[in-house]
């Protein structure tokens, strides 16, 4: 059996993105690796990279419907729900 892929879809220029990525190598030794991503200037060996804006078709939509109605930052909550919906439209 082949080694499935890991997706990281990510936003931003996080310090811990560096250790999720290097642990996912570690103990995924045969998968590909492939990270969406805005803002990241970190370059990663072994990681596929592209630009969350590639693969905005769908999440673009959800901004312009979504209403926040939660006590959480609502950057972060949009981020969250778009997520999805890029992943749909990377798949």
């Amino acid at each position: 059996m082949s080694a499935l892929p890991i997706l990281l879809i990510h936003s931003g220029d996080s310090f811990y993105l560096k250790y999720a990525i290097k642990n996912a190598q570690k103990y995924n030794p045969s998968s590909e690796i492939f990270l969406i991503c805005e803002e990241t200037t970190e370059e990663f060996s072994g990681v596929t990279k592209f630009k969350i804006s590639d693969f905005n078709k769908y999440s673009l939509l959800l901004e312009k419907i979504y209403v926040h109605k939660n006590t959480s930052n609502p950057k972060i909550e949009l981020f969250c729900l778009r997520r999805w919906l890029i992943l749909l439209d990377f798949m």
